[in-house]
């Protein structure tokens, strides 16, 4: 087997790995940028230490549902849990869900390309014991 073959399941395998790990996540994200770096301060202070350093946020679904996981740029990851009253994260999640990007389709997105990958080597290796 040549080595773009070994290469392609390796990238194959990893892209299932990622797709599993994203549909364990179940949830929205957005990244913290200078268009939402002021709502994201504005509802998260007095809520955890420091808003400064804030990359991105996940909205939880599902099994998670209401759970905001905050990750900070130094590695830190703060969970927050949304409850009635909690005007300002309120408006975070509405925020999220209208702008953010769903973590499962991208989980199916890479399955797809992995499958893609897959299916082209299962074809190759029938096309090349057939040539012998």
């Amino acid at each position: 087997m040549k080595k773009i073959n070994c290469i392609l399941i390796i990238v194959a395998v990893l892209g299932i790995v990622f797709a599993f790990s994203l549909f364990s996540k179940e949830g929205i994200a957005i990244n913290v940028n200078s268009k939402n770096k002021d709502l994201v301060s504005k509802s998260l202070n007095g809520e955890i230490e420091n808003t400064d350093d804030v990359t991105k946020i996940i909205l939880g679904q599902g099994w998670h549902s209401g759970e905001l996981t905050i990750y900070h740029s130094l590695g830190k990851t703060e969970t927050l849990y949304i409850t009635e009253g909690m005007f300002n994260l309120g408006e975070l999640e509405k925020y999220i869900r209208e702008n953010g990007y769903n973590l499962d389709n991208i989980g199916f997105i890479s399955i797809g390309v992995s499958s893609i990958i897959l299916i082209y080597l299962l074809i190759y290796m029938y096309v090349n014991k057939n040539k012998s």
